[in-house]
């Protein structure tokens, strides 16, 4: 998301008291500009990474104990899952409104459309409930989606300015949850999981798709136009066409997450369980 995002000279203006006039340019850049594959991107990545981890590992301190087979649910509402998912909600609406002030507004780029700002919701409320189907949901797209974020930022602005701050926390909080639930709540996906996810995805294609065409946007990265930053989506090749193969990856991707589990409960190490 880069909605209203800020001229660079006024950005510039803002931040100069902060840092300094003794600062290197390199670095008063690297503070103000975000460039992918940088040290600035690493540090960036492990620091959300070092975040997902720590929560992770206080929910399954505090988590409670697996209920006694056959187990009724197998997503127990854990209290650190609860608070977890309430922060999430908290901040899926705060970002929403952050973006959609009327300085800030912007049709093309504001509107909680794409993959991840609706993924941050499912988070959210598949923390708070529970519900299988919204788990599902978050962790195939979470872990098959959100993550390409890590991989090939499309943020442009650095730790300087919001933008960068809110784009970074907001896709740790889906990658987050997503392994959360596999980790703390023993999410197993099942083979309709990955049903309900992959329909989820064709339902939300077919909804976007026509919106972007009608007002030449890009939500969802299936319209006509491409991130100012690079992304597999260059490596595509053109529009319509490009279409084709980002299926064809989203399918695999959510495939490969579902397999092992799949293998897993045919050997009988992880059986499937019932769900909500």
């Amino acid at each position: 998301m880069n909605a209203g995002t800020p001229n660079i000279a006024s950005v510039a203006e803002t931040v100069a008291p902060v840092v300094g006039e003794g600062l290197a340019p390199e670095a008063y850049r690297s503070l103000v500009l975000f460039a992918p594959f940088t040290r600035e991107h690493l540090a960036a990545v492990a620091a959300c990474a070092l975040a997902a981890g720590v929560v992770i590992a206080v929910g399954r301190a505090v988590r409670p104990p697996a209920p006694p087979p056959p187990p009724t649910d197998p997503h127990t509402i854990d209290p650190a899952g609860r608070v977890l998912g309430a922060l999430a909600l908290a901040h899926w609406v705060a970002q929403q409104a952050w973006w959609n002030i009327p300085a800030r507004f912007d049709a093309a780029q504001s509107l909680p459309l794409h993959v991840c700002d609706l993924n941050g919701l499912v988070a959210a409320l598949a923390l708070l409930t529970g519900r299988r189907w919204l788990t599902a949901i978050l962790y195939f797209w979470g872990l098959g989606l959100s993550t390409q974020a890590y991989c090939t930022p499309v943020v442009e602005w650095g730790p300087l300015v919001t933008e960068f701050w809110l784009f970074w926390e907001s896709h740790t909080l889906i990658v987050g949850a997503a392994a959360y639930v596999l980790l703390v709540r023993r999410f197993r996906p099942r083979g309709r999981d990955l049903l309900i996810a992959l329909g989820a995805m064709i339902a939300y294609v077919a909804i976007i798709l026509p919106i972007d065409l009608a007002f030449g946007w890009n939500y969802g990265y299936v319209g006509n136009t491409v991130p100012d930053q690079p992304t597999i989506i260059d490596r595509l090749g053109p529009w319509p066409l490009r279409l084709v193969p980002m299926a064809g990856l989203m399918v695999l991707v959510m495939v490969l997450l579902w397999l092992p589990w799949a293998v897993a409960a045919r050997r009988g190490d992880a059986p499937t369980k019932p769900g909500r």
